[in-house]
C-alpha cells in the first residue's frame, strides 16, 4: 500500500468499517460468526507493525467458525487500509489506538 492517503472513495471499496480516531482513522474487520456456534466470547487480534490485520484472515475465520467473536484492527501506521499519520509510533500511539 506505501504512503497512498486513503479517501472516503477508496475506503467505500475496503472490506471492513472505520472508525475516527484523534490521529486518523482505524480500519477494522468483524469476523463472521457461524450461525449457531456463537459461544459469546470475544477474541481482539493485533498485528504487528509493518503488517496487516489479513495476516490472521485463517485463523480469525476458524475461531469465528467456533463461536468467537473476532475483531481484527489495522493499526495507524505503515502497513493495512488505515491512515498513515506523521506522528512518532511509540507505545503511547498504539496504546491510544488500542
Amino acid at each position: 500500500m506505501g504512503d497512498k492517503a486513503f479517501d472516503d472513495e477508496a475506503r467505500s471499496c475496503a472490506p471492513g468499517q472505520f472508525s475516527e480516531l484523534t490521529s486518523g482513522k482505524l480500519q477494522y474487520v468483524w469476523g463472521e460468526l457461524t450461525p449457531g456456534a456463537v459461544n459469546g466470547e470475544s477474541i481482539f487480534m493485533l498485528h504487528g507493525l509493518y503488517i496487516s490485520h489479513f495476516m490472521f484472515a485463517q485463523n480469525a475465520e476458524a475461531l469465528a467458525g467456533a463461536g468467537y467473536r473476532v475483531l481484527l484492527p489495522d493499526w495507524l501506521g505503515p502497513a493495512g487500509l488505515s491512515d498513515r499519520p506523521t506522528e512518532k509510533y511509540d507505545p503511547a500511539f498504539f496504546e491510544l489506538q488500542v
